[in-house]
């Protein structure tokens, strides 16, 4: 019985190394394609990110930044694969995109509301200078615009935006430099006024640093933010996406 047992145990490991073997070969045959995405689901659904049938390795919740990369292997003879995003409880399709083998680095931008994909058109960098771009959610009264201002103690230095629409991209330049850094503030008013934009008290329409763009005379950047804000206790947000 003993003889028995250990030519069994000897015949199974000997089947698992050929398992192993075999597992190793599909790994390391054939090409990888490393594919990132990046934006924000804006929307209230859990998304699903899937190459063909390979599932990324965590999903993206609601009303949260996309950053996720993962690699997907090509077999020797396979040219193409299918990128999908869909809403993980509807099962409806998101965005859907070709990849090729070829490309070997994919990245795909992507901004998801419930009222489908946000178009993202910037326009070309420009050396001389930085352009930012703004989605400004809108807030809970009616407001249709907002205005973006450098202050100091109160006062308006500068604006770097007016009029700027919500719930849409709005891009413009700046190569604002702020004089005394420690104490200058980027404002967001309700346009044509004096009032905060998400609500009355100044604090909380506020930023107390420059993170929109670089401060240090650095030119040439791009820089996409989605803003949001809340007429309750929490302050202004910026969320770079792109």
């Amino acid at each position: 019985m003993k003889i028995f047992y250990a030519v069994l145990t000897g015949a199974f490991l000997l089947v698992l190394v050929a398992c192993n073997k075999r597992e190793d070969d599909f790994f390391y045959t054939g090409e990888a394609l490393t594919v990132k995405l990046i934006g924000y689901n804006g929307s209230s659904e859990e998304l699903e990110i899937k190459v063909d049938t390979f599932k990324f390795k965590r999903t993206v919740s609601a009303n949260e930044t996309i950053n996720q990369s993962d690699a997907y292997l090509f077999t020797d003879n396979q040219r193409t694969a299918k990128l999908t995003v869909t809403e993980k409880g509807t099962g409806k399709l998101v965005l859907e995109r070709e990849l090729e083998k070829s490309e070997k680095n994919v990245t795909v931008n992507l901004f998801y509301t419930n009222d489908g994909i946000v178009p993202y058109n910037p326009p070309p960098v420009n050396p001389n200078t930085n352009i930012v771009g703004v989605f400004i959610t809108k807030n809970q009264q009616t407001i249709t615009t907002a205005d973006i201002a450098v202050t100091l103690s109160g006062n308006v230095i500068t604006f770097l935006a007016q009029n700027v629409p919500p719930n849409q991209w709005f891009f413009f330049e700046t190569d604002y430099i702020p004089t005394v850094p420690a104490t200058e503030r980027i404002l967001f008013r309700r346009a044509g006024t004096t009032l905060g934009y998400y609500q009355n008290s100044t604090g909380r329409n506020i930023f107390s640093n420059f993170p929109l763009f670089p401060v240090d005379g650095t030119k040439g950047a791009l820089r996409s933010y989605i803003i949001t804000g809340s007429t309750g206790i929490i302050n202004i947000a910026a969320t770079r996406v792109f």
